[in-house]
């Protein structure tokens, strides 16, 4: 099985934080690491006090450094994914990501787990065009080296949630592999996009399993009682950081 990615990052970081984001898929089993240094290369004078000011006044550079990192990785979108799950959600939604890869692992999947808004609680990092830039960078890192992805959507602005079914778009092996995870309906991504929506983790076990996530009236009652022992008994996985 693929090597699982736990993306949280220290809240002291005890080197600079550049010299983690450059290693941060060094020990994970994933396509775009290459790409991803480079990035990060291009990105290392914005790193200090005296950057992120900068980055503030004249963000054009660090976007034109992205948007040749997206172009980089663009012939992989197509390619075969691991059997690995990635979980993308705000902070606030730890306790469901952590669930969603627990029932990923059930299911054989290695997980990706990370926040899309970590950077914002880095010092310096709050509101800056680099935090943004790196955020979308970790977004796309996730969705290549993936098949299956389940976006945690938090009550609030739904930008995030947008543009993440946007981008699975853009990656084929993604298109009927991607879903929403959300307590509350969300009318417009039904509208928008057709894609699945989870709220139990019941409709998340019949996902990962082919299956459409609302039972049917013919069902087996025999599969439906497997699906129902397997979401209530499997132990949760050891989350640690792996790659920061």
């Amino acid at each position: 099985m693929p090597r699982n990615f736990d993306g949280r990052l220290p809240r002291q970081p005890e080197s600079p934080l550049h010299n983690l984001w450059h290693r941060r898929y060094a020990d994970t089993q994933c396509v775009g690491n290459g790409a991803w240094e480079l990035l990060l290369e291009a990105l290392k004078p914005w790193f200090s006090s005296e950057g992120l000011l900068t980055a503030r006044a004249n963000p054009a550079p660090i976007e034109d450094a992205l948007m040749e990192f997206l172009a980089s990785l663009r012939p992989l979108r197509n390619r075969r994914r691991p059997r690995r799950l990635y979980v993308a959600y705000r902070q606030a939604d730890i306790l469901d990501a952590k669930r969603i890869a627990s029932l990923g692992n059930t299911s054989g999947m290695a997980f990706w787990l990370d926040a899309h808004d970590e950077l914002r609680f880095l010092p310096g990092m709050e509101a800056n065009p680099l935090q943004e830039v790196l955020s979308v960078a970790a977004m796309e890192m996730g969705l290549l080296n993936a098949s299956h992805v389940v976006i945690v959507h938090s009550p609030g602005p739904e930008g995030v949630s947008g543009y993440l079914l946007g981008r699975a778009r853009e990656h084929a092996a993604l298109v009927r592999s991607t879903a929403l995870w959300s307590d509350e309906p969300l009318d417009w991504a039904r509208r928008a996009s057709l894609v699945p929506m989870l709220d139990s983790e019941r409709a998340l076990g019949r996902w990962l399993d082919g299956l459409p996530p609302q039972a049917g009236r013919g069902e087996s009652r025999v599969l439906r009682a497997a699906l129902t022992r397997r979401g209530g008994q499997e132990p949760a996985p050891t989350l640690q950081a792996a790659g920061t």
